[in-house]
């Protein structure tokens, strides 16, 4: 893959997570949207520490 297709791909996943935030009011439906959108990123013990700490958990 391409450095640059690479990069976009992630700045679309952020983007993402970020939305996703701001859209649901905790983080197991976040989660829940994110890895519904990109079910083979995997990364889930990731999304399982870092999205409390968005919401202030």
């Amino acid at each position: 893959m391409a450095a640059g297709k690479f990069i976009s791909q992630v700045e679309e996943y952020n983007n993402f997570v970020k939305n996703a935030v701001a859209a649901y009011k905790t983080p197991a439906e976040a989660k829940a949207a994110i890895t519904a959108q990109y079910p083979d990123w995997g990364g889930d013990y990731l999304l399982d520490i870092f999205l409390p700490l968005f919401y202030g958990n």
